[in-house]
């Protein structure tokens, strides 16, 4: 956690002196973070758009980065609590589990108020994350096709795919893991109920309580609730991406 924090910190700097260096060598336009005044002094010239790029970095890079592994901390909590809920009730006798079925019902309830309340706090940060992803993939995308990729821009280009990449693939792996965790928490009592229904017969009040938390639905992560956060969600953001990239690279 320390170390991806440190990282976060430390690229915008670095990405700020490489800009620097790479317009330095390659003669780029310099004169956009000082409005179009070029100093006669070359230092001051790259001191000022090495403090305009690593605040473009800054504010581009870092701030999201760090929102979404805070999100993602936030997420990965929920899914360990279902995992560890999941080992309790493997850990179990089905003897201690029926006559814990209440104490059990009344756990699984709390992780999913704690889930559902998740869901509804992050339903607008999730949906500005995931725009934010889509327009920086979509923008270099275009570029890409449309106009190449110049010595002058590749920095700024490797940024915004990454930031687009960062964006959305922690974000929908992290949320997914959420109903794929309770879909298998649902497993495992349903293969419990197969398994044990002669048995279950005689423990009808504990029998219809794993039956009501194997019939549960599953809760998955929503983008203000447009969008599901699924693993399948990857492959048709991406798709889209390259279908509208290719379109409007080819309109005159």
């Amino acid at each position: 956690m320390n170390i991806i924090l440190l990282i976060a910190y430390t690229i915008p700097f670095s990405l700020a002196g490489l800009a620097v260096y790479i317009t330095n060598e390659m003669k780029c336009s310099s004169d956009f973070w000082t409005l179009g005044h070029r100093f006669e002094d070359k230092r001051l010239q790259m001191a000022a758009n090495f403090i305009g790029e690593y605040m473009y970095y800054l504010v581009h890079l870092e701030f999201p980065c760090v929102a979404d592994l805070s999100m993602c901390l936030l997420i990965n909590s929920c899914s360990i609590y279902l995992q560890e809920f999941m080992k309790n009730v493997k850990d179990i006798h089905l003897s201690h589990l029926l006559a814990r079925s209440i104490v059990v019902q009344h756990d699984y309830s709390i992780i999913e108020e704690n889930i559902r309340n998740l869901k509804e706090i992050l339903s607008i940060p999730l949906l500005i994350s995931l725009l934010n992803g889509l327009f920086n993939l979509f923008l270099v995308l275009t570029t890409l096709l449309k106009y190449g990729v110049t010595q002058c821009k590749m920095i700024e280009l490797m940024t915004r795919a990454f930031i687009g990449i960062v964006n959305i693939v922690p974000l929908v792996i992290c949320s997914s893991k959420i109903p794929e965790n309770m879909m298998k928490i649902k497993e495992t009592f349903g293969l419990l109920i197969e398994k044990h229904q002669l048995h279950f017969r005689h423990k009808g009040k504990g029998f219809s309580i794993l039956k009501r938390i194997e019939r549960k639905n599953e809760i998955y992560l929503s983008a203000y609730g447009m969008i599901d956060f699924k693993r399948s969600f990857l492959l048709t953001a991406f798709g889209s991406l390259l279908t509208y990239g290719l379109l409007v690279s080819n309109l005159d």
